[in-house]
């Protein structure tokens, strides 16, 4: 257990007060043995360190289901409570009980179930998002689309005025010659109109809208 010496200035781990001096050890544990109060380690530590860990993980899934708006800083707050929780136990074990138990597992456990939770969450919003985007985007302008599919729904009136120009285009006999060809014909006439109005009215920074 190191040295007792005074002044010489040597650190060693205990679990009576972290890093301490040999000398303070060995007068906590002095005292501890005329007080009939020394702090031991249960038989079955580690594995009541797993059961507490996979416990806390329970806690943080459980209370990450019932988080609906603000679901990232529900998590994080609920995270730091369980991790608070993991190193506060052992301290009132120590304190009160005299019952050393290491926090590091119930710790790590929290910390990765949050980073876990929170990369799903992060997948699952983008994905969600990409698909509402391509189904508004069928529709709506790209940029309108976007928009609205990455704005959180809220019961509040969000309008705002824009300025519009809106073309009328028409193919000089284009009825007439339509019933003289076939569809495919017609389509196609119609696929390239429509590539080439694209093409002019994007090159002026316009969007079509429809």
């Amino acid at each position: 257990m190191s040295s007792t010496a005074f002044g010489i200035g040597d650190a060693v781990p205990t679990p009576l007060a972290g890093v301490v001096s040999g000398v303070e050890v060995h007068a906590q544990l002095m005292a501890a043995l005329l007080d009939q109060n020394i702090p031991y380690a249960l038989r079955h530590g580690d594995l009541l360190q797993w059961v507490v860990g996979v416990f806390f993980v329970f806690l943080l899934w459980v209370g990450a289901c019932y988080f609906n708006r603000g679901f990232v800083l529900g998590v994080l707050a609920l995270s730091t409570g369980l991790i608070a929780a993991s190193l506060l136990l052992p301290w009132f074990l120590l304190t009160f009980q005299s019952i050393w138990l290491p926090t590091s597992i119930p710790v790590l456990f929290v910390f990765v179930s949050g980073v876990v939770i929170l990369v799903q969450q992060y997948y699952f919003d983008r994905r969600e998002i990409q698909l509402l985007y391509r189904n508004l985007s069928s529709y709506l302008p790209e940029h309108v689309a976007m928009q609205i599919a990455k704005v959180e729904p809220s019961s509040k009136l969000q309008a705002r005025h824009e300025q519009a120009l809106v073309v009328y285009a028409d193919l000089r006999n284009f009825s007439i010659w339509c019933s003289r060809v076939s569809a495919d014909e017609s389509a196609a006439i119609l696929h390239g109109f429509y590539s080439l109005a694209d093409r002019i009215v994007r090159a002026s920074g316009g969007v079509i809208e429809e």
